[in-house]
């Protein structure tokens, strides 16, 4: 498949399966099937970064133009492992030690254990998934060649599933809706190998620590 370089090139493709169909309406799709597909495979994450600072309780995990899905793991390094990524070194922290503050998009450390450890020296490594804002352009060209085909998928059952349009194709629905189910699968089997050997391809911006400090 040719490299795609926005949701519209992506589209264009699509305007022979869908007669009479706007160009702009299969755009507006494609951005809903690409937001849905986040939320369904939780496959755009934040690489593991180290975050640095230390004496705070609260992370910042804002992604311009996204929101967090999920908080997918927490781990502490000991500050002798040069690799954020090695994670045969270090330790997760369950869940009961930290919680996502949707308001604000922060991760804060809830127990006072976790961030004396945080204190004595173990930095912190965070890795969340993401799902772009309604309308938003954050997922990159990468990511969109790399899932053309789930987001295809996920756009043309909506689209041939609308009622009273020269489109409408109840059959294609179906036929799509498992294809795209299908893939969805297959993008969460392949993220979990992936993170099993280390070997990620997307990348967003590194975390920053706020100022609110542990109280």
């Amino acid at each position: 498949m040719a490299e795609l370089t926005a949701y519209s090139g992506m589209a264009a493709l699509l305007v022979p399966d869908l007669p009479g169909a706007d160009v702009d309406v299969i755009t507006a799709y494609l951005h809903r099937a690409g937001r849905k597909f986040c939320e369904d495979s939780e496959v755009f994450r934040q690489e593991p970064e180290r975050v640095l600072s230390v004496g705070t309780d609260r992370y910042t995990l804002a992604l311009t133009g996204a929101q967090v899905r999920r908080i997918i793991r927490v781990r502490f390094l000991d500050p002798s492992v040069d690799d954020a990524k090695n994670y045969s070194d270090g330790r997760d922290i369950i869940p009961d030690n930290y919680y996502l503050d949707e308001a604000n998009q922060d991760l804060v450390l809830n127990t006072r254990a976790a961030v004396q450890d945080h204190e004595n020296g173990y930095t912190l490594v965070v890795e969340a998934a993401y799902v772009p804002h309604t309308g938003s352009d954050v997922l990159p060209d990468s990511f969109l060649t790399r899932w053309a085909d789930a987001i295809r998928y996920c756009a043309m059952f909506e689209l041939t599933g609308m009622v009273k349009r020269p489109w409408s194709d109840p059959a294609s629905e179906k036929k799509f809706m498992v294809l795209y189910y299908d893939a969805v699968a297959r993008a969460r089997f392949e993220e979990t190998h992936e993170h099993k050997k280390v070997n990620k391809t997307m990348r967003a911006p590194s975390f920053t620590t706020s100022s609110r400090s542990w109280l």
